[in-house]
């Protein structure tokens, strides 16, 4: 393991690796932080409140050259290439209903995104709603608030009882 602490960082809230690199997403700073395996702080991390002028992001995905933020007062996911540039690619989450994206993940061309409102996760794929989500309350887990998943399982971070569940598709 390492430190992120010489790194300024406030409340880490996000993490995803590639077996040599590190990105953690923290939030009061609203930033994207590179490290390598060793915990050497990477060039090339960038500030997403600079571009789109909010802090309320919950977590990221990654597909280690392009990375995905979901913003929840606009119900929205941005798009931002490796230079921290924004992307015209985003999309709303709020016309599925979402009204509070949290986190998310990405295989290929789905999106997976956990909304801790509705303690649903929807699947969108190209920006638009897919049939496959489902309720994150079946499972016990009230009060999502980060995702990850391999292949068809599923585990959900829920900060009220302080348990990751683990789950298929279907829920």
């Amino acid at each position: 393991g390492f430190s992120i602490a010489s790194s300024s960082f406030g409340n880490a809230l996000g993490i995803a690796t590639n077996n040599s690199l590190f990105w953690v997403f923290d939030q009061p700073g609203v930033a994207l932080y590179i490290f390598n395996s060793s915990g050497a702080n990477q060039t090339g991390g960038f500030s997403v409140f600079n571009v789109i002028g909010s802090a309320s992001i919950g977590g990221f995905a990654t597909n280690n050259s392009d990375y995905w933020f979901p913003e929840t007062l606009d119900d929205f996911v941005f798009h931002f290439n490796r230079a921290g540039n924004n992307l015209t690619d985003g999309f709303s989450v709020g016309s599925a209903g979402s009204s509070t994206p949290v986190a998310l993940v990405k295989n290929n061309s789905d999106f997976w995104i956990l909304d801790s409102t509705d303690d649903f996760i929807y699947r969108f794929k190209g920006g638009a709603n897919q049939s496959g989500g489902f309720s994150t309350a079946v499972i016990g887990a009230s009060d999502a608030t980060g995702l990850t998943r391999n292949g068809s399982d599923f585990w959900i971070l829920d900060t009220a009882d302080g348990f990751v569940y683990h789950t298929n598709r279907t829920g």
